[in-house]
């Protein structure tokens, strides 16, 4: 499920890149604004949310709402009451719907700027824009390439397994048409392209044939996973996945955060690597290689700059 999700999402980033690689219909454009947020909370599928509240009220309260944090789109978005009116077309869901008409700071976006999304599940949704505050300034780390905004992307110029650089020819890192990396919490696995996948998995393979007798490769329906021989161990002998940022930085995930743990059908300890090769020549840093990082997004200056948080603490 996990791995149809993560290609699902990364076939729909792949063709919202080529589409505006070849266009510039800036027609209804809107810039993703973002505001400061308490928790990122980590829940099934790797995917991330955010609480946030909403609306400016006579009891002086707000309406707090879980949403999908997801830097690859383009808009933020909830389900205005206005929905359940005549020719309205809400998506079903367990909260309730914003009461736009009990909040003083509501208004309507004019001209009206509609909108029509068709996901791949097949399930529609439509409605009006509405307007957002702009975040803070924030310091400088990395540059977003200029080529496809509003996404954002990066420079990456190496990988590296164990913080030892793989060198990666950049022909093979950057194989597809897209040449930066996305950075998309929207994606509950990281992708690569077809040449830095296999650098990679060349280097794992040696990394953990250096631990004979320790481990044994696996294929667990599409992953690249390997089993523990003599019991659990949890992550002893485990790289990690280092991501080299053109400028100097770089991005170090944990072996925690770098591979997944599950039970095989003889309850042996199996690591998977949460990295699939893309099937679109696509890079995406995806969510669960961002897990204890704080991220933070200069729209004004495209700069992203990143660093180590503990999450559950709320930094």
């Amino acid at each position: 499920m996990l791995v149809q999700q993560s290609h699902t999402r990364a076939h729909h980033l792949s063709d919202m890149l080529s589409s505006t690689l070849h266009q510039n219909d800036s027609k209804y454009s809107i810039q993703q604004d973002l505001l400061p947020i308490p928790v990122i909370t980590k829940i099934r599928d790797s995917l991330m949310v955010v609480e946030i509240g909403i609306g400016t009220f006579n009891n002086g309260a707000y309406k707090s709402y879980l949403l999908m944090m997801d830097t690859g789109g383009t808009n933020i978005w909830i389900q205005c009451e206005d929905c359940l009116k005549p020719k309205g077309n809400c998506y079903p869901q367990k909260e309730d719907y914003f009461p736009n008409s009990k909040s003083i700071s509501y208004l309507p976006y004019k001209p009206r700027l509609t909108y029509a999304k068709i996901y791949m599940g097949g399930t529609t949704s439509s409605g009006v824009f509405g307007t957002n505050i702009k975040p803070p300034q924030s310091s400088i780390t990395i540059n977003f390439l200029k080529l496809y905004e509003p996404r954002y992307m990066v420079n990456v110029v190496d990988l590296g397994v164990n913080k030892e650089h793989l060198h990666i020819n950049k022909i093979k890192l950057y194989s597809g048409k897209i040449k930066g990396f996305l950075v998309d919490p929207g994606s509950p696995i990281s992708h690569l392209s077809k040449g830095a996948y296999d650098v990679v998995v060349s280097k794992l393979d040696k990394h953990f044939s250096q631990h004979k007798g320790e481990f044994r490769k696996e294929n667990q329906e599409g992953w690249l996973c390997y089993s523990r021989i003599n019991g659990a161990q949890g992550y002893s002998n485990v790289p990690g996945i280092t991501y080299y940022f053109e400028g100097g930085a770089q991005l170090d995930v944990n072996p925690e955060d770098t591979f997944f743990r599950q039970r095989g059908q003889g309850r042996e300890e199996i690591l998977c690597l949460a990295i699939l090769q893309s099937k679109f020549e696509q890079n995406i840093l995806g969510a669960y290689q961002q897990v204890n990082y704080k991220f933070i997004y200069n729209i004004k200056d495209k700069t992203l700059q990143f660093g180590r948080e503990d999450c559950a603490k709320n930094g």
